[in-house]
């Protein structure tokens, strides 16, 4: 297997790179199932996204896992009330990690 050359950023750069893609993915509109759900789920959003996630590469992360989540709830008809622990543990069992490592890391 050939090792795929990296390339090097200076700090400042990465930083700034980082940044522009937390923005980007934060400035976006709440997530389809929260907007449905009202003021309070989208207090919950905010609260947790915005208030608890310090890290900006912490919160992209959290805020993509959870909008695939959503997304994967609004495609097989779940309202977010709806949502149960087990929605969450079935989800979670049939994810292919292997795959799934490869396209969030």
């Amino acid at each position: 297997m050939t090792e795929q050359p990296q390339h090097l950023v200076p700090v400042s750069e990465g930083v700034e790179l980082l940044k522009a893609n937390v923005s980007k993915a934060s400035d976006d509109a709440f997530p389809a199932l929260v907007e449905q759900a009202g003021a309070a789920a989208q207090f919950a959003w905010e609260e947790f996204i915005f208030g608890k996630l310090r890290k900006p590469h912490t919160r992209s992360a959290y805020e993509r896992a959870i909008r695939q989540f959503l997304k994967h709830c609004e495609l097989r008809g779940k309202d977010l009330p709806g949502v149960s622990p087990r929605d969450v543990g079935d989800y979670l069992d049939g994810l292919d990690y292997e795959i799934f490592a490869i396209v969030v890391f």
